[in-house]
C-alpha cells in the first residue's frame, strides 16, 4: 500500500479551554476528506481528536495519521494539539473535541463522578518500572522493604497505582508506614532518587533509558505484578457515540492497522515518533521496544479497566458510587472495526492475534 506523508496541519492552534476550533483546521480536514475520495475511499466525515503530537503514548494516532490510515478510512481527522492530559478531558466534556486518546485515570475518576464519557479503545498498557540505585536493587525486590522508605512517582503514573495496591495487599499504606513524594516528571523522579530525596521511585517507560542513563537500575517492571494493566485509553460520549458511530469505527480500523505497523515496521515507527517527538531514536527504541516498554494496543481491555479501577477505588480515586463501570465502556464499536478488517485480511496473523487478546480481555 502507498504511504502517503501526512504533517500535522501548520494552522493548528493550542486549545486553551473554551475556544473553539478555527476555521483553518477544518479546511483542511475537508481537503483530506476531498483527497481520500479521489482515491476511491468513502468519506464519513471529521473527528475532533485531542493530540499531544510529542507524547509517546499516542504513538498510534501519530502513525495512523502521517500514513494517512484515517483518511483511507473515511476518516477526516482534525488534531486539536493540547498542552496536558487534563486539557483533553475538560475539552471533551465541554465538546470541543470528540476523542480523547490518552489517559486511564481521568476517565475511570470523572465516570465515577456521574460524568457523561465512554472508554472505547486503547491506546497503551504496561510501561512503567521500579528504580532505585545499584546497591539497593536488591532490597527493594522485596517490597516488603518500602516500609519506613521515601517513595517518589507522580500522582496520576498508572503503574504507581498497580504499586500501591500490591503493597496494600502486603498490609503496607501509604503515609502509615511509608512515604509518598511526588516529584512531577521522570526527569526529576530520577534525580529525586539519586541525590537522596527518595530511596526508591516509580517511573514510566519513556523514562527508563534516561534513568540508566543517570547511573540507576530497573528493580522490577510493573508489567511482571498486573501484565496487561492499562496505561492510557481512547474516550469519548455517549453524544459522540450516537452521532458518529461510523466514523469511530473508522477511527479504530485506521489504529488497528498503525498497531500492525508498530509490531511489524520498526524503521517506519521510529521514524514517525521521531519527527513527532524530537527525542532521539535510543529514547523512542527503549520506549516502544525494550523490555520495559508500553504495549500499544488499540482494543478497549474490559477486564483490565475493572481491574485498575479497583485499584484507583481503594486509593479514593474513584468514588464509591451506584454507577455501573460496564455502562461506560464500549466494545461493540471495537468489535466491528476489527471484525471489518478481518474481512479484508482474513488470514493475516497480527490482525488475528489482536481479534484473540480482544475476546480474551472481554472476560471479566
Amino acid at each position: 500500500m502507498k504511504r502517503k506523508k501526512i504533517r500535522l496541519p501548520s494552522a493548528m492552534i493550542v486549545l486553551a479551554l473554551g475556544l473553539l476550533i478555527t476555521g483553518c483546521a477544518k479546511k483542511e480536514a475537508a481537503a483530506d476528506a476531498a483527497t481520500a475520495n479521489t482515491e476511491g475511499q468513502k468519506n464519513l466525515g471529521a473527528l475532533k481528536v485531542a493530540w499531544i503530537p510529542t507524547g509517546m503514548k499516542q504513538t498510534q494516532n501519530n502513525i495512523a495519521y502521517q500514513l494517512g490510515y484515517f483518511e483511507e478510512e473515511g476518516v477526516a481527522i482534525e488534531p486539536v494539539v493540547l498542552q496536558n492530559t487534563n486539557d483533553g478531558f475538560t475539552a471533551l466534556k465541554l465538546g470541543k473535541v470528540d476523542v480523547v486518546a490518552y489517559g486511564v485515570t481521568p476517565p475511570l475518576q470523572f465516570i465515577s463522578e456521574k460524568t457523561d464519557l465512554v472508554i472505547f479503545g486503547g491506546s497503551a498498557m504496561e510501561g512503567g518500572v521500579i528504580v532505585a540505585l545499584p546497591e539497593r536493587v536488591e532490597e527493594f525486590k522485596n517490597l516488603e522493604n518500602f516500609r519506613g522508605k521515601k517513595y517518589g512517582s507522580t500522582r496520576g503514573y498508572t503503574g504507581d497505582y498497580v504499586i500501591r495496591d500490591r503493597l496494600r495487599k502486603l498490609g503496607i499504606f501509604l503515609d502509615r508506614d511509608y512515604t509518598f513524594v511526588d516529584l512531577g516528571s521522570d526527569n526529576v523522579i530520577v534525580q529525586g532518587v539519586i541525590k537522596g530525596a527518595v530511596d526508591v521511585a516509580y517511573i514510566t517507560a519513556d523514562g527508563v533509558s534516561i534513568a540508566k542513563d543517570m547511573g540507576l537500575e530497573v528493580v522490577l517492571n510493573v508489567a511482571d505484578l498486573d501484565p496487561g494493566y492499562p496505561c492510557c485509553r481512547q474516550s469519548t460520549t455517549d453524544e459522540v457515540i450516537k452521532e458518529k458511530r461510523e466514523l469511530l469505527v473508522a477511527y479504530l480500523q485506521a489504529l488497528i492497522r498503525a498497531y500492525k505497523v508498530i509490531y511489524t515496521d520498526r524503521d517506519t515507527t521510529v521514524n514517525i515518533v521521531k519527527e513527532a517527538s524530537g527525542q532521539s531514536v535510543s529514547y523512542i527504541e527503549s520506549g516502544i521496544y525494550s523490555s520495559t516498554a508500553s504495549k500499544y494496543n488499540p482494543a478497549p481491555a474490559r477486564a483490565n479497566l475493572h481491574r485498575f479501577n479497583e485499584y484507583l477505588r481503594q486509593d479514593g480515586i474513584v468514588k464509591d458510587s451506584d454507577i455501573n463501570l460496564d455502562d461506560h465502556i464500549n466494545s461493540d464499536i471495537f468489535s466491528e472495526a476489527i471484525n471489518k478488517i478481518l474481512e479484508r485480511y482474513p488470514d493475516d496473523p497480527v490482525y488475528l492475534q489482536l481479534k484473540t487478546f480482544f475476546e480474551e480481555s472481554e472476560k471479566i
